[in-house]
């Protein structure tokens, strides 16, 4: 039986796998629609879609690194969890950044459209 950890760890993994796959088809309906919409619409679309996909990484690398330092055993390890003070190492907040990217890109292409 899982324990509520491994399960929302599988629940992010399984989040970031469907933002990754968001913003790369952002970024390709940006691409796509460039003739559509306005220059500065799919533009500013296309960058909020790849600063999706940077925060993304930056939210994986965080996991890998708390994942390595809990195999290891360090002292570090503890001050990389979750409920840290500072934002900036949780991969939540990266996650958060990477969905609000992804609605603003979407919103962009929508009005670029109407």
């Amino acid at each position: 039986m899982e324990t509520h950890e491994e399960r929302a760890r599988h629940a992010a993994d399984s989040l970031r796998g469907m933002m990754l796959t968001l913003a790369a088809a952002g970024i390709g309906a940006a691409y796509a629609l460039r003739g559509d919409v306005g220059d500065g619409y799919w533009k500013v679309a296309a960058t909020c879609f790849v600063l999706a996909l940077a925060f993304l990484l930056r939210s994986w690398f965080l996991v890998k690194a708390r994942a390595l330092d809990r195999a290891a055993g360090t002292p570090e390890a503890l001050k990389r969890l979750p409920t840290s003070k500072c934002h900036l190492r949780a991969s939540w907040t990266w996650d958060t950044g990477a969905a609000w990217a992804l609605i603003v890109g979407a919103a962009t292409l929508a009005v670029g459209l109407a």
